[in-house]
């Protein structure tokens, strides 16, 4: 078995672990990752022709540290058609306009509907 120096060990591939590797890019470096993927919990799953969305992975708009990160390693961030946002309620896919017009989109009883409203207002 032959051994390996290392200056850094960044440990777990997800955001954090990736944007530690990228910032410590110059130095010699060895990141371990559990998982066959890196990521972490930033992962998408296709279920027929619909996306599940495990984690907030949707890139922020130009100018924020992300999209920044990104273009500094020659990334960029294509738009993606339709409805970001579906939830599954009574049977069938709802895909509001916002988020913050469900309480009035889904079919709801009143005690239900202001139910919602306070959850939302606490988020």
């Amino acid at each position: 078995m032959s051994e390996s120096t290392y200056d850094v060990v960044v440990i777990g591939g997800g955001p954090a672990g990736l944007t530690a590797a990228w910032e410590l890019r110059d130095r010699s470096l060895l990141l371990i990752e559990q998982s066959h993927r890196l990521g972490g919990r930033l992962f998408s799953q296709t279920r027929g022709d619909m996306w599940l969305n495990l984690g907030g992975h949707l890139f922020p708009a130009p100018g924020s540290s992300m999209r920044n990160l990104m273009l500094s390693i020659g990334i960029e961030a294509l738009p993606i058609p339709g409805n970001k946002f579906a939830i599954w309620h009574a049977g069938k896919v709802v895909t509001p306009a916002s988020v913050s017009t469900l309480p009035v989109t889904l079919s709801l009883s009143a005690a239900e509907r202001v139910a919602l409203v306070r959850v939302g207002l606490k988020i």
